[in-house]
């Protein structure tokens, strides 16, 4: 075993849930939905094909209709004759304010009850959303190696071009920065750093285990993510695993990406240069994580004591991360807390100190 594997090393699972458990597993994909009659036909066409690419081809579709005011519930019945899985709807009364965490939740725990006594894998993702052919199948096979797979998300443009943004590429390249420098061994070779509802997949056991999708307005599915890793569950972002979402400037929840696209066009438009976080802060940071990972795994008090000193942690909140997490993984997130750091640097420079730092050895990368 090397460290890489150490750092993140919990004992394999027992019984029915071992490798090759999910091979063949249904695959129960749940999706909110709210007035999306017209993308609706485009994603189950996407949808369709991904299933038909699986092997064993088991499962059903769960569309958990937000108020429905539009075609879509006839969209799915008529769909329903044709598809290669069983596809249930639920209507849930209109809310009064966006609330994706309710619907998704919905949809859901309504696909916990299918193929009840078989191992599943529970997939979420959104009705605005087309999911690429091998989607489920490159997830289900993944899931001997995690518990939870949050997929590579790509978006268009106004012509319909598979894009990402400047300042989306800079934060994929730190992201594997963080990853050279504080390697998860479950993780994929090249991950992504996304994990957002458009694609998250996981074992319905593991889904039970974190409490089930939060019903809060927004952010349920990032808090998913966080519960996972805090429980000690490993998370694989992996790049196979792939989706396009529309990149709309009317959304269905609060804080999600149309918003964040209505305040980068205003930015745009008053002339803003685009900001973001000093590299070199991330980059002192993964470095002290990395110290917080090893010696949790090599059980090294004094190791991590330092680096807890360093990042200005509570050293009681640190021991109480040490004495209750399952893995490496899980006490790094329970110990070291989101760096809320506000951006204070050009796109255009940040990009070129990343990649100027991570052509110099990692103990040479400077400290902010």
């Amino acid at each position: 075993m090397n460290d890489a594997d150490l750092y993140d090393f919990v004992p394999p699972r027992t019984g029915r849930y071992g490798p090759r458990a999910y091979d063949r597993a249904p695959c129960i994909v749940c999706v909110p939905a709210k007035a999306e009659a017209r993308r609706l036909p485009g994603f189950l066409s996407a949808l369709a094909t991904a299933f038909r690419d699986l092997r064993d081809p088991r499962g059903c579709l769960v569309v958990a209709l937000d108020g429905n005011g539009d075609d879509s519930r006839d969209i799915l019945e008529e769909r329903k004759r044709h598809f290669p899985v069983e596809i249930r709807i639920l209507d849930l009364p209109a809310h009064p304010q966006p609330h994706a965490g309710r619907v998704r939740r919905a949809a859901l725990q309504e696909g916990t009850r299918a193929f009840p006594v078989e191992e599943a894998i529970l997939f979420t993702t959104d009705a605005d959303t087309l999911v690429d052919r091998h989607w489920l199948s490159a997830t289900r096979a993944l899931m001997g190696e995690a518990d939870m797979v949050c997929g590579d998300i790509w978006r268009d443009d106004n012509q319909g071009n598979v894009i990402r943004a400047p300042h989306e590429h800079h934060y994929h390249d730190l992201h594997r920065a963080r990853r050279r420098i504080d390697p998860v061994a479950h993780d994929s070779p090249d991950p992504h750093p996304q994990g957002y509802g458009a694609s998250i997949a996981l074992r319905r056991d593991v889904y039970y285990a974190i409490g089930g999708c939060p019903s809060v307005p927004s952010d349920e599915d990032t808090r998913m993510v966080a519960e996972a890793r805090r429980w000690g569950y490993r998370v694989r972002q992996d790049r196979s695993v792939r989706v396009l979402t529309s990149s709309r400037r009317t959304g269905r929840a609060c804080g999600g990406l149309a918003e964040a696209l209505v305040r980068e066009d205003a930015q745009a438009a008053r002339g803003e240069p685009f900001k973001v976080v000093d590299p070199r802060r991330y980059l002192h940071l993964y470095q002290l994580s990395a110290e917080l990972r090893r010696g949790f795994a090599h059980d090294d008090a004094g190791r991590v004591a330092r680096a807890a000193d360093r990042l200005g942690l509570d050293r009681m909140a640190v021991q109480r991360a040490w004495n209750r997490a399952r893995s490496a993984d899980a006490f790094v997130t329970q110990a070291l807390p989101d760096p809320q750091l506000t951006p204070d640097m050009a796109l255009d420079q940040a990009r070129a100190i990343l990649a100027r730092e991570m052509d110099a050895p990692a103990r040479q990368m400077a400290a902010v």
